[in-house]
């Protein structure tokens, strides 16, 4: 999963039922993940774009979709009965796992890692991952967790 979107993510009456995937899963998240620190990048982002009830509204609206993320998250972690990885890539969003700022070159935040140089860390990631988990090839996955690789690589925190 590509920094997926947990807050649709209802598994209740599995997990209720007992049931578990029985699938290895990659879970690769974007930089922020905790609610405090979304909370406070979407204030500070937007603080000068709208004002009043809107900004209000926004506020709100980000408020529960995190907490739906994270509910999100807690479920698949439930569900999940065989080899679970959830990591971030450290100064990344939500729109670095696509192709939108290759196309759009709207990435103007110099605190991002350059979309080029974090696609090659996803695309590394992830055959790395599908080697060793699918094709059973190597551990060159547990060895990029293992290592300093890629110094914005990290195991997202529970």
């Amino acid at each position: 999963m590509l920094d997926g979107s947990l807050q649709y993510i209802n598994l209740n009456k599995e997990i209720a039922e007992g049931k578990k995937l029985n699938k290895p899963l990659l879970n690769f998240r974007k930089g922020l993940n905790k609610y405090d620190e979304r909370m406070k990048s979407f204030i500070e982002k937007n603080k000068d774009k709208f004002d009043g009830e809107l900004f209000k509204d926004f506020i709100i609206r980000e408020h529960y979709t995190i907490i739906n993320q994270e509910e999100g998250q807690e479920q698949l972690m439930k569900y999940l009965d065989k080899y679970q990885s959830s990591i971030k890539l450290c100064n990344t969003e939500h729109m670095t796992f696509s192709d939108w700022f290759i196309v759009k070159k709207e990435l103007k935040n110099n605190e991002m890692i350059p979309v080029e140089e974090a696609h090659n860390i996803i695309n590394c990631v992830i055959v790395s991952f599908l080697d060793e988990f699918l094709c059973e090839i190597n551990q060159e996955y547990t060895d990029i967790l293992k290592s300093e690789r890629y110094s914005n690589l990290k195991l997202l925190e529970s």
